[in-house]
């Protein structure tokens, strides 16, 4: 996250790197100066109003995993130790960054 506090009332334009290995994905707000490097958008602040709606979306571009196990973790330490089963059976759920369920096993 990012906040630029302060600011006088004018046309601004927040600019960011491209992402390696992620491409940028608009929405509804497409980058403002394709001719630059980076993605730009314009924001204006006009009667002291703020626009708090500047986002940048980015998705890698192949493929990502996510992976893990699920055990009984009976001294608590966060280590899988002798003795200490796995798990069997189990749904794991990946979700979206709304909750909505992305995958499932």
């Amino acid at each position: 996250m990012y906040l630029f506090s302060g600011l006088a009332n004018g046309n601004y334009v927040v600019s960011v790197p491209n992402q390696s290995g992620y491409s940028y994905i608009p929405g509804t707000r497409p980058d403002s100066d394709a001719g630059t490097a980076g993605i730009q958008l314009v924001a204006t602040i006009a009667g002291g109003n703020s626009d708090l709606t500047r986002d940048f979306g980015f998705q890698a571009a192949a493929a990502r995993s996510v992976s893990g196990t699920l055990w009984n973790d009976a001294n608590t330490n966060g280590a899988i130790n002798a003795g200490e089963g796995r798990f069997q059976d189990v749904t794991v759920e990946v979700l979206s960054s709304v909750r909505a369920p992305a995958q499932s096993r």
